[in-house]
């Protein structure tokens, strides 16, 4: 998943509050294996599989299955990244006869093909439902890059047959990992890209933007070496504490505590689930390269990776394929089931962060309820901060929420720059707030309309606005960067 960002405003989690920001729609029961049925744990693409799905780059295709052998389209790739972008608005139409305007993926193409990421045949055609070839798929990842130069030439046997057009992307793309061979050290540039190769070069390009390991190997070929991790501290202590009642781990040293530890302080709100565990979800996903299952009953620390939450045990518990360990309890332990409402995490012997200084306005729009159980877990976390439901004069009903219709309601909201929706019910002015969390969904990559109408409702010149937002699968992207645009003085 991409970090999420608030405007250009103040980081003020960094050292004082840690929002509760989830990426997902509902909180759906906890499933013994949430991988698809057609991809085995063992294969080489399991793991880049997973990558791609947890973080929403790709999804299954039906009956909870990912076909990692079905071909790759072109139009599939071109909304894949333009979702990786952040699904940016663009005023330029691509102009393709062969792309019709309700189509799901046209947003992608004219975006693709503004930003110089697509070219199409020259014939006015992009070719939606062609198959994506490994050496187009190399391209559209290295002009989505940027299309950087290489430091070096791959030695493919069959390099004399790569395309012109593509030289330079599979030099770059075997350079940085994200292209490997099939046997022989033959590329086969003209081959068609399965789904399960697509994926994996998918989930390499983005680790390698983040310099974290690639998630395995192509079909055919020997693992690529990976270094072994830079030295952890040894022994490092979180304290987790509600009122007088505090709980100390001792963390281990795998990629997901270092990811947890950087995160501290945080307040954040605890939550019940089950009967042996309480949950709560950190702004940003943990890494779990490499990381060793959880295992041991109560008093263990972990993450679920499919929900992105960490989970502290107070009971016995079974174990499961996407749950890790994080560390163990060494103080404390029979204080965790008492944990409730806002909690702080930090470094054992650390002090405690800075509250928030001011008055303090949480306002939300929820359709679907989602948005709405995060805001009031923020308000768990500031119990002093005021709630303030953005509620439409016309609600939306379930065909206005249809995303798939390009006729439906939000659809053509969405697409219109100047639409702003009425806001029905009593107003608040959040001027009269020193800070302002401004909750929303993702609709087709961006924020709704109607969070437009509130912040152009008022004056917020020095406020500090922080953003959070709900969506099935996208992430924040530019959404909060074309929200600040309506409010350019606030901090």
């Amino acid at each position: 998943m991409k970090r999420l960002a608030s405007f250009s405003f103040k980081k003020i989690f960094s050292r004082i509050l840690t929002a509760v920001i989830l990426l997902t729609l509902g909180l759906p029961c906890r499933a013994a294996n949430a991988e698809f049925s057609d991809v085995p744990a063992n294969s080489w693409y399991a793991d880049a599989v997973t990558f791609c799905r947890e973080n929403g780059l790709m999804s299954g295709v039906e009956s909870g299955r990912f076909a990692p052998n079905g071909t790759a389209s072109r139009a599939m790739l071109a909304a894949v990244l333009y979702r990786r972008a952040g699904s940016p608005a663009t005023a330029a139409a691509a102009g393709f006869s062969d792309v019709p305007l309700n189509a799901y993926y046209k947003n992608a193409v004219d975006w693709g093909f503004s930003t110089g990421l697509i070219a199409g045949y020259g014939n006015e055609r992009f070719g939606p439902a062609d198959p994506v070839t490994r050496e187009q798929l190399a391209a559209f990842l290295w002009r989505a890059e940027g299309r950087p130069a290489a430091g070096q030439t791959q030695n493919f046997t069959d390099a004399a047959q790569i395309s012109s057009y593509a030289v330079s992307a599979v030099n770059w793309a075997r350079e940085k990992n994200i292209i490997s061979g099939k046997g022989n050290n033959c590329f086969d540039p003209k081959g068609l890209a399965t789904r399960g190769e697509m994926a994996s070069m998918l989930a390499r390009w983005v680790q390698s933007e983040t310099e974290t390991p690639e998630p395995g190997p192509g079909p055919g070929t020997d693992p690529t070496p990976v270094p072994d991790p830079a030295p952890t501290p040894q022994a490092r202590k979180i304290s987790v504490r509600r009122g007088g009642s505090e709980v100390i781990y001792e963390l281990n040293d795998s990629t997901a505590a270092n990811s947890l530890y950087e995160q501290l302080p945080m307040t954040i709100s605890v939550e019940n689930y089950s009967t042996n565990e309480k949950i709560f979800y950190p702004a940003q996903r943990l890494d779990t390269t490499g990381m060793p299952l959880a295992k041991g009953g109560a008093g263990t620390l972990a993450y679920y990776a499919p929900w992105g939450d960490v989970v502290l045990f107070y009971g016995d518990f079974q174990e499961n394929s996407s749950l890790f360990e994080l560390g163990k309890a060494v103080s404390g332990q029979s204080l965790i089931g008492g944990l409730q409402g806002a909690i702080t995490i930090k470094t054992a012997g650390q002090p405690d962060p800075t509250p928030i200084r001011g008055k303090t306005l949480i306002a939300y729009f929820s359709c679907t309820g989602s948005t709405e159980r995060i805001a009031g877990h923020l308000q768990t976390a500031l119990p002093e901060a005021e709630l303030y439901e953005i509620v439409p004069q016309i609600p939306y009903t379930a065909a206005d929420l249809d995303y798939s219709n390009a006729s439906s309601r939000t659809s053509r909201e969405q697409n219109d720059p100047t639409a702003r929706p009425a806001i029905s019910g009593q107003a608040v002015d959040p001027g009269q707030y020193d800070v302002v969390f401004l909750g929303y969904p993702i609709w087709h990559g961006q924020a709704p309309k109607i969070i437009s109408t509130f912040l152009e409702s008022y004056e917020l010149a020095g406020k500090t606005i922080v953003p959070f937002c709900t969506s099935a699968s996208s992430p924040m992207g530019s959404s909060a960067a074309n929200l600040h645009a309506l409010a350019p003085d606030a901090a």
